[in-house]
């Protein structure tokens, strides 16, 4: 998908994964990242200070999250902020 975006955009892409070993950051970079961070957190459903921002962000531009324009919820991953002009395909 990464490569896919990168053919028609050059949107900032920061890759936050649980995966931070060398060779999965250089992966990572190569498929097009523009910065690659490893998580240095527990991932367990209890912190849900992201969520609050991303509602908090929703609220501000008027993004409703059954019908989102700008930023899409990406089930078990996180977040994606998406151009409304743009075609996803």
């Amino acid at each position: 998908m990464l490569k896919q975006l990168r053919r028609t955009s050059d949107v900032p892409v920061l890759m936050l994964t649980a995966r931070g070993e060398e060779p999965d950051r250089i992966v990572g970079l190569e498929l097009g990242a523009d910065d690659y961070l490893p998580k240095t957190f527990s991932t367990h459903i209890f912190d849900r200070s992201i969520d609050v921002h991303i509602s908090a962000l929703r609220k501000k531009l008027g993004d409703p999250p059954k019908e989102p324009c700008f930023i899409r919820t990406v089930r078990a991953a996180g977040y994606l902020l998406i151009n409304p002009d743009a075609d996803y395909g």
